[in-house]
Protein backbone atom coordinates (compact mmCIF):
# COMPACT_ATOMS: atom_id res chain seq x y z
CA UNK A 1 0.00 0.00 0.00
CA UNK A 2 2.85 2.51 0.30
CA UNK A 3 4.45 1.73 -2.97
CA UNK A 4 4.48 4.76 -5.28
CA UNK A 5 6.61 5.76 -8.09
CA UNK A 6 8.96 8.06 -6.46
CA UNK A 7 9.95 4.85 -4.43
CA UNK A 8 13.77 4.65 -5.30
CA UNK A 9 13.86 1.02 -5.15
CA UNK A 10 11.19 0.58 -7.23
CA UNK A 11 12.84 -0.25 -10.52
CA UNK A 12 15.08 -2.62 -8.72
CA UNK A 13 12.42 -5.31 -7.46
CA UNK A 14 9.34 -7.51 -8.90
CA UNK A 15 6.60 -7.24 -6.14
CA UNK A 16 5.13 -10.81 -5.26
CA UNK A 17 1.41 -10.64 -3.67
CA UNK A 18 -0.54 -13.71 -1.88
CA UNK A 19 -4.21 -12.18 -1.42
CA UNK A 20 -5.79 -13.93 0.70
CA UNK A 21 -8.88 -11.51 2.01
CA UNK A 22 -11.54 -10.35 -0.36
CA UNK A 23 -10.31 -8.02 -3.41
CA UNK A 24 -12.14 -5.06 -2.99
CA UNK A 25 -12.56 -2.55 -5.84
CA UNK A 26 -9.86 -0.18 -5.15
CA UNK A 27 -7.54 -3.26 -4.22
CA UNK A 28 -8.66 -4.53 -8.03
CA UNK A 29 -7.30 -1.06 -9.35
CA UNK A 30 -4.10 -0.94 -7.38
CA UNK A 31 -3.68 -4.80 -8.41
CA UNK A 32 -4.49 -4.46 -11.91
CA UNK A 33 -1.88 -1.15 -12.50
CA UNK A 34 1.10 -3.65 -10.49
CA UNK A 35 0.52 -6.31 -12.75
CA UNK A 36 0.41 -3.62 -15.73
CA UNK A 37 4.20 -2.58 -14.31
CA UNK A 38 5.15 -6.64 -13.94
CA UNK A 39 4.60 -7.44 -10.69
CA UNK A 40 2.87 -10.16 -9.54
CA UNK A 41 -0.53 -10.85 -8.14
CA UNK A 42 -1.88 -14.47 -6.71
CA UNK A 43 -5.48 -15.17 -5.43
CA UNK A 44 -4.47 -17.45 -3.03
CA UNK A 45 -7.25 -19.55 -0.35
CA UNK A 46 -9.30 -17.69 1.79
CA UNK A 47 -7.54 -16.87 5.10
CA UNK A 48 -5.11 -19.66 4.38
CA UNK A 49 -2.20 -17.88 6.27
CA UNK A 50 1.20 -16.27 6.17
CA UNK A 51 3.15 -19.19 5.85
CA UNK A 52 1.15 -20.92 3.66
CA UNK A 53 1.05 -17.81 1.14
CA UNK A 54 4.56 -17.44 1.90
CA UNK A 55 5.76 -20.86 0.58
CA UNK A 56 3.43 -20.20 -2.39
CA UNK A 57 4.84 -16.78 -2.70
CA UNK A 58 8.11 -18.39 -2.69
CA UNK A 59 7.42 -20.99 -4.98
CA UNK A 60 6.54 -18.84 -7.56
CA UNK A 61 9.70 -16.84 -7.69
CA UNK A 62 12.78 -16.27 -10.44
CA UNK A 63 14.60 -14.11 -9.05
CA UNK A 64 17.57 -15.39 -6.81
CA UNK A 65 17.53 -12.90 -3.81
CA UNK A 66 13.88 -12.47 -1.88
CA UNK A 67 12.92 -9.50 0.44
CA UNK A 68 10.54 -10.47 2.59
CA UNK A 69 8.91 -7.30 4.08
CA UNK A 70 5.45 -6.12 5.49
CA UNK A 71 2.85 -4.32 3.67
CA UNK A 72 3.51 -1.53 6.23
CA UNK A 73 7.07 -0.48 5.28
CA UNK A 74 8.37 2.34 3.63
CA UNK A 75 12.07 2.95 1.93
CA UNK A 76 13.44 6.24 2.29
CA UNK A 77 16.40 7.76 1.32
CA UNK A 78 18.27 6.10 4.40
CA UNK A 79 17.32 3.10 3.39
CA UNK A 80 20.38 1.29 2.02
CA UNK A 81 20.14 -2.12 0.87
CA UNK A 82 23.35 -2.98 -1.22
CA UNK A 83 25.21 -3.99 2.18
CA UNK A 84 22.05 -7.00 2.09
CA UNK A 85 22.97 -8.22 -0.76
CA UNK A 86 27.17 -7.90 -0.74
CA UNK A 87 26.57 -10.00 1.99
CA UNK A 88 24.79 -12.61 0.84
CA UNK A 89 27.16 -12.49 -2.46
CA UNK A 90 30.41 -12.93 -0.87
CA UNK A 91 29.40 -15.64 2.00
CA UNK A 92 28.29 -19.08 0.96
CA UNK A 93 26.35 -19.73 4.03
CA UNK A 94 24.59 -16.95 5.29
CA UNK A 95 21.10 -16.73 3.44
CA UNK A 96 19.67 -14.12 5.46
CA UNK A 97 20.80 -10.45 5.79
CA UNK A 98 18.31 -8.46 7.63
CA UNK A 99 18.73 -4.92 8.91
CA UNK A 100 17.61 -2.01 11.26
CA UNK A 101 14.10 -0.42 11.33
CA UNK A 102 13.15 3.04 11.89
CA UNK A 103 10.65 4.07 14.37
CA UNK A 104 9.08 1.39 15.49
CA UNK A 105 9.97 -0.82 18.72
CA UNK A 106 13.18 -2.52 18.13
CA UNK A 107 13.95 -5.79 18.86
CA UNK A 108 16.85 -6.51 16.46
CA UNK A 109 18.04 -9.90 17.50
CA UNK A 110 16.87 -12.76 20.57
CA UNK A 111 19.28 -15.29 21.74
CA UNK A 112 17.35 -18.09 22.35
CA UNK A 113 18.56 -20.71 24.91
CA UNK A 114 18.24 -23.85 25.95
CA UNK A 115 17.31 -24.07 29.79
CA UNK A 116 17.61 -27.78 31.00
CA UNK A 117 16.51 -26.41 34.81
CA UNK A 118 13.32 -25.02 33.19
CA UNK A 119 11.30 -27.24 34.72
CA UNK A 120 9.19 -27.70 31.14
CA UNK A 121 12.71 -27.94 29.42
CA UNK A 122 11.49 -25.23 26.73
CA UNK A 123 13.30 -23.04 24.57
CA UNK A 124 13.31 -19.34 26.27
CA UNK A 125 14.81 -16.04 24.78
CA UNK A 126 16.23 -13.12 26.04
CA UNK A 127 15.52 -9.87 23.54
CA UNK A 128 18.39 -7.97 23.82
CA UNK A 129 18.49 -4.24 23.95
CA UNK A 130 19.67 -1.68 21.57
CA UNK A 131 22.44 -0.18 23.23
CA UNK A 132 23.63 -4.04 24.14
CA UNK A 133 23.76 -4.55 19.88
CA UNK A 134 25.89 -1.96 18.94
CA UNK A 135 28.40 -2.97 21.81
CA UNK A 136 28.88 -6.83 20.87
CA UNK A 137 31.99 -7.29 18.51
CA UNK A 138 30.94 -7.38 14.89
CA UNK A 139 32.67 -9.32 11.77
CA UNK A 140 33.68 -7.59 9.38
CA UNK A 141 32.98 -8.71 5.46
CA UNK A 142 35.32 -6.64 3.11
CA UNK A 143 33.90 -3.56 4.73
CA UNK A 144 30.42 -4.19 5.73
CA UNK A 145 30.08 -4.78 9.24
CA UNK A 146 27.47 -7.63 10.35
CA UNK A 147 26.58 -10.28 13.43
CA UNK A 148 25.39 -13.35 13.45
CA UNK A 149 21.87 -13.42 14.69
CA UNK A 150 19.36 -16.57 15.43
CA UNK A 151 16.63 -14.53 15.22
CA UNK A 152 15.73 -11.28 12.77
CA UNK A 153 12.37 -9.23 12.36
CA UNK A 154 10.26 -9.64 8.91
CA UNK A 155 12.41 -7.36 7.28
CA UNK A 156 15.22 -9.21 5.59
CA UNK A 157 16.78 -10.30 2.26
CA UNK A 158 17.44 -14.07 1.61
CA UNK A 159 18.95 -16.56 -1.40
CA UNK A 160 16.30 -18.15 -3.02
CA UNK A 161 17.76 -21.60 -3.31
CA UNK A 162 17.74 -21.15 1.33
CA UNK A 163 13.93 -22.11 0.48
CA UNK A 164 15.23 -25.56 -1.14
CA UNK A 165 15.73 -26.59 2.48
CA UNK A 166 13.93 -24.52 4.43
CA UNK A 167 10.41 -23.44 4.64
CA UNK A 168 7.54 -21.80 6.84
CA UNK A 169 4.92 -24.41 8.70
CA UNK A 170 1.86 -24.22 6.94
CA UNK A 171 -0.10 -25.08 9.92
CA UNK A 172 1.00 -21.82 11.59
CA UNK A 173 -1.12 -19.18 10.14
CA UNK A 174 0.47 -16.41 12.50
CA UNK A 175 3.24 -16.66 14.83
CA UNK A 176 4.97 -18.11 12.03
CA UNK A 177 8.06 -16.33 11.88
CA UNK A 178 9.75 -17.57 15.23
CA UNK A 179 9.10 -20.90 14.76
CA UNK A 180 10.55 -20.24 10.91
CA UNK A 181 13.79 -18.86 12.77
CA UNK A 182 14.64 -22.01 15.10
CA UNK A 183 14.13 -24.16 12.22
CA UNK A 184 16.64 -22.17 10.26
CA UNK A 185 19.28 -23.01 13.06
CA UNK A 186 19.14 -26.91 11.85
CA UNK A 187 20.03 -25.90 8.20
CA UNK A 188 23.56 -25.05 6.95
CA UNK A 189 22.11 -21.15 6.62
CA UNK A 190 22.99 -18.64 8.36
CA UNK A 191 20.92 -14.91 9.43
CA UNK A 192 22.47 -11.98 10.11
CA UNK A 193 22.26 -8.59 10.99
CA UNK A 194 23.61 -5.43 9.47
Amino acid sequence: KTYSDVNRFQTFFKIYIGEQGEITQEKAELYHKLEEMGHKIFKLPYNCGLSYARNYLISQVKEPYILVIDDDYIFTEESHLEPFFRLLVENENIGIVAGKLKNREQTPVKIFVDKPKNEMNILTHIVLPEEYIYSIETKIQKSVPYFESEYVLNFFIAKKEMFNDIKWDNELKLVEHSDFMLRLKTTKWKAVYT
